[in-house]
């Protein structure tokens, strides 16, 4: 191997392992924002349960009047 070619195949080898580790990388920040996703979607799910609730239980105290 020619000395230009063994630089040219090591600085493709060290761009495609940083193309590798920026991949991970988005791939973490991604499930992490899955994770924030479903959690505040399970808090907008506890909430809407909350407010049926308090509806529910203002309508049974006002039948009882």
């Amino acid at each position: 191997m020619t000395r230009r070619i063994y630089l040219c195949l090591t600085w493709l080898i060290c761009r495609w392992r940083n193309i590798q580790l920026a991949l991970d990388n988005h791939r973490k920040r991604l499930d992490g924002a899955l994770e924030v996703h479903a959690f505040n979607r399970d808090i907008d799910d506890i909430n809407d349960r909350i407010n049926e609730k308090v509806v529910c239980s203002q309508l049974s105290v006002r039948a009882t009047k």
